[in-house]
């Protein structure tokens, strides 16, 4: 099993793309429930390839299409303009539509609520995982997707 700490966009894209393959996997967080953080989000034609895989006709209907997009400084606002409607595409989306979307390729089997990681060991081949609640799960990986704050990635990195 894959054990996946965070039902953000990333975890969630994570599962849905396991879930696809059939590959066993649990999506915990510690939110319960599931409140998305941020508001809108420009997804890129890399992005939108990966979700499109799983949802693609779901992600037009709750996105919106950029025709353009402008980079620049401070100082000079306009540098370059690119053109978004040939080979380069991207969209605007709420997060929460997204979330939402990402949410319904799952099943609620698949997702344990108000649940963290407080800690794992390796045993043999296998990770043992030690949850808030005091449950303990076997898995072969266990993925950080919680976000900047990860206290995966503190414990692994310091």
């Amino acid at each position: 099993m894959i054990l996946i700490q965070g039902a953000g966009i990333s975890g969630l894209t994570l599962a849905g793309l396991l879930e696809q393959r059939s590959i066993d996997y649990l999506v915990i967080d510690r939110c319960n429930p599931l409140i998305p953080a941020g508001a809108g989000l420009v997804l890129q034609r890399n992005a939108l390839e990966v979700l499109g895989t799983l949802a693609t006709a779901d992600i037009e209907s709750v996105s919106q299409p950029i025709a353009a997009m402008t980079v620049g400084t401070v100082a000079n606002a306009d540098l370059q303009r690119i053109d978004l409607t040939s080979s380069i595409r991207a969209c605007g989306i709420h997060r929460a539509d997204l979330q939402a979307l990402l949410l319904s390729h799952i099943p609620a089997a698949r997702l344990k609520l108000g649940a963290t990681v407080v800690s794992w060991s390796r045993i043999d081949n296998a990770l043992e995982i030690t949850l808030n609640n005091g449950a303990r799960l076997q898995a072969s990986t266990l993925v950080g997707a919680d976000g900047a704050g990860s206290q995966i990635r503190k414990d692994l990195l310091g």
